[in-house]
């Protein structure tokens, strides 16, 4: 089982200014086999646009565009591709399981998809690439003329008018046999599902898949009034709709709707209780239970499982249990803020953060402010104070607790109350997937190096990849992909605990 936490640390400088190992590591207390593999950079006399970057998942590939005088190519782990007039923006773009790449690409006055380094048909031009979850499938809109149309695995769709480029522009169900899409055609609006179209509407909005694929819900207009549409059968016609969402069971429909100038969370048809106003429903991991926030006489409450929960000046996000048996969410009361855990009020401080449940959902951990202070909150019991902290993470078997803290221009990672070595900066920690050990990456005097059980490595690089992760290969492996120098050469980093 493979984990990986995204760095949060921007990189301050790629220029190496080396230290005295002295300086950097703490006490001997693992011993770490470090292996820099370099990726071949391929790009010596090639300009290299740094924006266009994209890192595979689990950090295992990297992909960028080159500029040779006029030519245009895409490098992928170092090597070429075939030389065009330009790439097209928002590409490359890597399949969800890394092992596919697609992007646009311009030859003359003609814009072609590269997927899997074949060029396909040519067009006028053509949008970002979207891949299908299990990374079978791959579909794009293309525009001939005055006409747009999507292109699914290589095969041309029929034409439209309009393809809608709303975010996301494609949408594939989670098991990925099924594709729906926006499309304009006579100055009406329709959703394209498996190529059969809808009823046309003067708006339609982005679709949702149920978790299961069976089913599909989208929001439409006509006539000035809006309704939400459930595999093509039409619901009840409201001034206006909000989010809507299905249970991760895929049983339960809900939205936001509004009438005669109150808010009701709908669910399944069946309309709720009216409010000036209502948040975004929230379901618990199993699907059995239902959180939105309310607001009544501009006082709010968080409206769980059909009932109305205490009132206060404030409220922020809620948040289940992975078993689905406990909630907290901040609430405000004057000017005080308090995390409201199962109903009950916690200790009042300034200002409070997003909870944070253990993965055996028996634990709660936040960060909170007092005065000019931030602590850790575990368990309801306030850490010490830091100049600012970060989000808490857990440990997979939920035993430990490891969160950042500043204290002045200092940087350290708390580990079960345990305060390590300061850096002038630190990346995100993850726990091994036993929980036995954590890694993350520091630096020291713009050094940047691989920190295990608070142990510093050996090499000495530039910086972490953006978007690249630390991913543990197992119990004692892990890796990710770093900047060795100022010259921007890429390599792999892996590091294996010796105990």
């Amino acid at each position: 089982m493979q984990r990986s936490i995204t760095f949060a640390v921007v990189l301050s400088a790629l220029v190496l200014s080396f230290v005295p190992t002295a300086a950097i590591h703490a006490a001997d207390s693992v011993q770490l086999k470090e292996t820099v593999t370099p990726i071949p950079k391929g790009t010596e006399g090639w300009k290299v646009f740094m924006p266009s970057l994209k890192v595979g998942p689990d950090s295992q590939n990297i992909a960028l565009v080159g500029r040779k005088d006029k030519d245009f190519a895409v490098f992928i782990d170092g090597q070429p591709g075939p030389l065009f007039d330009s790439i097209g923006k928002g590409t490359p773009v890597f399949s969800p399981d890394g092992k596919r790449v697609a992007y646009s690409v311009k030859s003359g006055l003609k814009w072609m998809m590269v997927v899997d380094g074949k060029t396909g048909d040519r067009f006028d031009a053509v949008a970002i690439p979207e891949f299908s979850p299990d990374s079978i499938h791959v579909a794009y809109a293309a525009k001939d003329g005055d006409e747009q149309r999507v292109v699914l695995d290589g095969k041309k769709g029929k034409k439209y008018d309009g393809i809608v480029q709303k975010d996301p522009r494609l949408t594939f169900s989670h098991d990925s046999k099924r594709l729906a899409y926006l499309v304009v055609q006579d100055k009406k609006m329709m959703l394209v599902l498996d190529g059969r179209e809808s009823q046309p509407y003067d708006v339609v909005s982005v679709p949702a898949f149920s978790p299961d694929g069976k089913k599909l819900a989208h929001a439409a207009k006509t006539g000035g009034r809006w309704m939400i549409v459930e595999n093509g059968r039409e619901g009840t016609l409201y001034d206006a709709t909000g989010a809507y969402t299905y249970s991760p069971d895929s049983s339960r429909l809900v939205y936001m709707a509004r009438q005669d100038k109150k808010w009701h969370m709908v669910e399944n048809g069946k309309e709720g209780p009216g409010f000036d106003l209502i948040g975004a429903p929230v379901f618990s991991p199993d699907g059995s239970r239902l959180a939105y926030l309310s607001v009544t006489d501009k006082k709010m409450a968080m409206v769980l499982d059909g009932r109305k929960q205490s009132e206060y000046d404030q409220l922020s996000f809620v948040l289940f249990s992975p078993d689905s048996t406990h909630f907290a969410y901040p609430a405000k009361k004057g000017d005080r803020w308090q995390m409201i855990v199962d109903g009950s009020e916690g200790p009042a401080f300034d200002a409070v953060a997003i909870p944070m449940f253990s993965h055996d959902s028996k634990r709660l951990a936040y960060s909170v402010k007092q005065g000019d202070k931030f602590m850790m909150v575990v368990e309801g019991q306030p850490g010490p104070p830091f100049d600012a902290v970060t989000l808490p993470q857990f440990s997979l078997d939920s035993r430990r607790l490891a969160y950042m803290a500043k204290s002045g221009d200092k940087w350290r990672i708390v580990v079960d109350g345990q305060e390590w070595e300061d850096y002038d900066g630190v990346a995100v920690p993850v726990f091994s997937p036993d929980s036995q050990h954590l890694a993350y990456l520091a630096m020291k005097k713009s050094v940047w190096f691989v920190v295990v059980d608070n142990q510093a490595g050996d090499e000495w690089f530039a910086g972490g990849v953006k978007g690249a992760t630390i991913v543990w290969d197992g119990p004692k492996k892990m890796h990710t992909l770093i900047i060795r120098d100022a010259a921007l050469n890429f390599a792999r980093l892996d590091v294996e605990i010796e105990e």
